[in-house]
């Protein structure tokens, strides 16, 4: 189990130490896959709050909305953490 000051420390090393290139092609198609995730959740909602004809038979909309909404939060938060592993160089 970590405690606050080995977590602090993973992230002050993580900070310092970037471990991958932004042209390095599995960092690149991974960006592109969350990139993609929270485009089509994107388009999910767009469809569900909009375009009433495409939801017509789905009986739990709420619910529907609800993983989206967490899987465009998942799909950032995973960018971020990308990003934090980037080296600008």
């Amino acid at each position: 189990m970590f405690t606050n000051y080995y977590l602090g420390l993973i992230l002050v090393l993580r900070k310092e130490s970037p471990m991958v290139n932004r042209e390095n092609y599995f960092y690149k198609a991974a960006v592109q896959h969350f990139v993609a995730s929270k485009h089509e959740s994107l388009a999910v909602l767009d469809m569900y709050f909009n375009r009433f004809v495409g939801i017509g038979d789905h009986p739990n909309i709420l619910l529907e909305i609800v993983n989206q909404t967490k899987a465009i939060a998942e799909a950032e938060e995973c960018l971020v953490i990308l990003e934090d592993y980037a080296d600008d160089t």
